[in-house]
């Protein structure tokens, strides 16, 4: 890179791309291509996984690195990168104060396995198929479909999945202080909340109160918001020379759940969540 003319600590994609493309890729002293590099950045929010191998004398699967107690070969584990964010949960204390905790996508994903994992076992006690017989099947699966069953025993079931559905939620909405007090809502991506916009310099809200889309979740706990009407894009266009186009960035700002708190559309009266509807009517969803 420093031969390129480029700095290796500061440098953009499309610098990188250009001398490539002029130049060809880049190479080691003796001129072969380099195609794999090691980065030196630290990957802050892992999802550590569990390792299997076969025993070799009982033919078995065995764990080589358990993710859950650490123990094993450490060099074996399976580590991705976590840095998605599904939503945030934002919960207020005693003293009106708001905290929220991010949750990744994984971890939403392990929720629903084990809601899934749960409904399985109840259709296999219950004697239903658990999957539809597949081409080439030499036997069907063991059970019955769902819909022969008599119509007592379905209604039970489904109250049966609907309380498995209520006890494993996506989303966390119990009043739990150890988990930061009494459930406010949870905020997605592409969820909606009334509110007014923040104003760093003055360190309060400002502005009439207007309708934002959450457009990012920022780690540890930030939520990006942008008016409902602004669709541009996060670092705005550029032109055919390069050149950044102005007012083509969209205007938003990110505040922590504690700040969000005094965004309300009055002083006395914190945000909410909101919904739209096909036909454009808005409806409250308090504690959702």
């Amino acid at each position: 890179m420093e031969q390129r003319g480029f700095n290796p600590d500061s440098f953009t994609p499309q610098q990188l791309q250009a001398t490539i493309k002029a130049n060809g890729p880049l190479t080691q002293k003796g001129g072969v291509p380099i195609h794999r590099v090691v980065l030196l950045k630290a990957n802050k929010h892992p999802v550590v996984l569990c390792r299997w191998q076969t025993d070799p004398q009982t033919g078995f699967p065995v764990k080589q690195y358990d993710a859950t107690t650490d123990s094993g070969d450490p060099r074996a584990a399976r580590i991705y990168d976590g840095q998605n964010n599904h939503h945030i949960e934002i919960r207020c204390k005693d003293k009106g104060t708001w905290s929220g905790r991010l949750v990744s996508t994984f971890e939403v994903a392990q929720r629903n396995l084990k809601r899934l994992l749960a409904v399985r076992e109840l259709l296999k006690s219950s004697g239903v198929q658990v999957r539809r017989p597949r081409r080439g099947d030499r036997r069907p699966p063991p059970g019955v479909p769902l819909r022969r069953l008599p119509g007592p025993e379905r209604k039970r079931i489904k109250r049966a999945i609907a309380q498995i559905d209520s006890q494993n939620p996506l989303v966390d909405r119990a009043d739990d202080p150890a988990k930061g007090g009494a459930f406010v809502m949870s905020l997605a991506q592409g969820e909606m909340v009334f509110a007014r916009r923040w104003d760093p310099k003055s360190k309060e809200a400002v502005g009439s109160p207007d309708y934002f889309v959450v457009a990012k979740l920022d780690p540890p706990n930030s939520v990006v918001l942008v008016p409902h009407w602004d669709g541009r894009r996060a670092k705005g266009r550029k032109d055919e020379d390069g050149k950044k186009v102005p007012q083509s960035q969209r205007d938003d700002f990110a505040v922590p759940p504690s700040i969000l708190f005094k965004c309300g559309p009055q002083d006395s009266q914190p945000p909410y969540k909101v919904r739209v509807d096909p036909l454009g009517n808005v409806v409250p969803v308090p504690h959702d």
